[in-house]
């Protein structure tokens, strides 16, 4: 389900749910519960893998690659034993090779009253728990390994799942304003902060923007951004200038001696 961009404490800004138009998998499913189901924004509907599967993974592939650093999970709306307590977060480009992104541990939640028991572990039904981690890599690919449940000896399972797209953050230097594309804060510089000039520092000419001015000097001074010969070449000339004190003080040392 799609999700309003939003920024937390630390800057960081996410998009919408990425699992949408892609393939979804799983190491099993029971008959009538298939891994879409855990993808199809279906409170109805559910994804399982009963009997005799308490471990697990599902997976999803994307239509293109994207940078995935929120999920959520939403349980079973009954025998939330089968609710995921254990598992791995991962990413990978083929499908072969994976990286752990996340890693939880000890999800399980209170004791209490269903299908006629007080004593069932795990989440309570339908519960919604959001997760974020750090990720700066798109990735095709990406899945859910559970190496443990709440404690059922057949099978896991969740009802939805949502991979949350990590945007990159452009921030205004001026009032702090958060965008989401370069273009979008070029417009609200030009908007909210007209009388702030970027003056490029070779010909001084100005621009509404710092993007605007770094273009005109790559386009118009390519020369002003190389690098000039005493900087590339100071690090030999320090290695040789210090031989040369090294060899001179030996040298009068042992003229010194004799």
């Amino acid at each position: 389900s799609a999700l309003e961009s939003e920024v937390n404490m630390n800057g960081q800004m996410y998009g919408s749910d990425v699992c949408v138009g892609g393939i979804a998998t799983a190491s099993y499913s029971e008959p009538g519960h298939p891994p879409s189901h855990a993808f199809d924004d279906n409170l109805g509907t559910r994804w399982g893998t009963w009997p005799d599967h308490p471990t697990g993974w599902i997976k999803y592939e994307l239509p293109s690659a994207k940078v995935v650093a929120k999920y959520t999970i939403t349980s079973q709306n009954f025998l939330t034993d089968e609710t995921l307590r254990d598992w791995t977060f991962e990413g990978s480009n083929n499908n072969v090779n994976w990286t752990v992104l996340d890693r939880r541990t000890g999800q399980n939640g209170n004791i209490y009253f269903v299908q006629e028991k007080f004593d069932v572990p795990g989440w309570t039904p339908l519960e919604k728990r959001t997760f974020t981690f750090a990720n700066t890599i798109a990735y095709k690919y990406y899945r859910i390994n559970v190496s443990k449940n709440n404690g059922s000896p057949d099978a896991i399972g969740a009802t939805e799942i949502e991979m949350i797209e990590r945007l990159q953050v452009y921030t205004c230097p001026h009032c702090g304003a958060t965008f989401s594309t370069q273009a979008e804060l070029d417009a609200h510089i030009a908007s909210v902060h007209p009388s702030v000039v970027y003056t490029c520092p070779h010909c001084g000419a100005t621009f509404a923007t710092q993007g605007e001015l770094d273009a005109h000097i790559a386009s118009l001074h390519p020369a002003a951004a190389e690098v000039p010969w005493y900087k590339r070449y100071a690090p030999y000339l320090i290695t040789i200038i210090g031989g040369a004190i090294g060899v001179t003080v030996v040298y009068l040392s042992l003229k010194k001696r004799g």
